[in-house]
């Protein structure tokens, strides 16, 4: 393996280790609330997830087994593939700090639950889906193993397959807010103005002068 080869293994056991952790940590704590049913998705997840978490592991043990799974990807795409997997990474911790106690894996409300549009929800309703599925992108890009990338994103996908039912629980239980939160706010990806919007009230005037000069050109 390459020394960049190494850092991406050393990547992938301390971002996923570290994610999954805080979930379990999370879930933990998620107690006193109302379920929803979630139907066959549900064990639609539980049936991909174990056989994709399943091969994580026998890749993360031994990496150069089965050479057939490897597919060679033009230079650059292991840097690429670091990039989007721990950009990834941190919109999902960045979701979770937002989300707090509302969060579960599974389709609940507290009692007293609330909306939460701040923070990457101010861009889009499912952060935490969409960057499940750009973290696997980046995880092929990093390793070269379309097999466990294949399967991950399966699974993900299965996970992302549940959004109408969580927006239909959320709608029934928040009630007129969620649904005008859900007209106004795009499902799994911002739009340009939105974005925009968003980095200005953060950066402020910055923006604004760096626009002037590329109106320039």
């Amino acid at each position: 393996m390459t020394d960049l080869s190494i850092i991406s293994l050393a990547d992938v056991w301390l971002v996923l280790g570290a994610l999954g952790g805080y979930q379990l940590y999370l879930q933990h704590k998620s107690v006193n609330r109302e379920r929803y049913c979630e139907g066959f998705i549900k064990r639609l997840q539980y049936l991909l997830g174990v056989p994709a978490l399943g091969s994580l592991f026998v890749f993360l043990a031994d990496p150069d087994q089965l050479s057939f799974v490897f597919i060679e990807l033009p230079r650059g795409a292991e840097t690429a593939g670091i990039v989007l997997f721990n950009g990834a990474a941190l919109i999902i911790l960045w979701s979770h700090l937002v989300l707090g106690r509302h969060w579960s894996g599974d389709l609940e409300t507290l009692s007293d639950h609330q909306l939460v549009n701040s923070g990457p929800y101010s861009l889009v309703r499912h952060p935490l889906y969409s960057s499940y599925l750009f973290l696997t992108a980046g995880f092929l890009l990093m390793t070269e193993n379309w097999l466990v990338s294949t399967m991950m994103f399966v699974y993900f996908l299965a996970v992302a397959a549940r959004a109408r039912t969580e927006e239909e629980m959320l709608a029934t239980r928040i009630g007129a807010e969620y649904r005008a939160y859900c007209a106004r706010t795009p499902r799994f990806l911002p739009s340009v103005g939105r974005v925009w919007d968003h980095a200005r009230s953060v950066l402020g005037p910055r923006l604004d002068h760096v626009k002037s000069h590329l109106s320039v050109f």
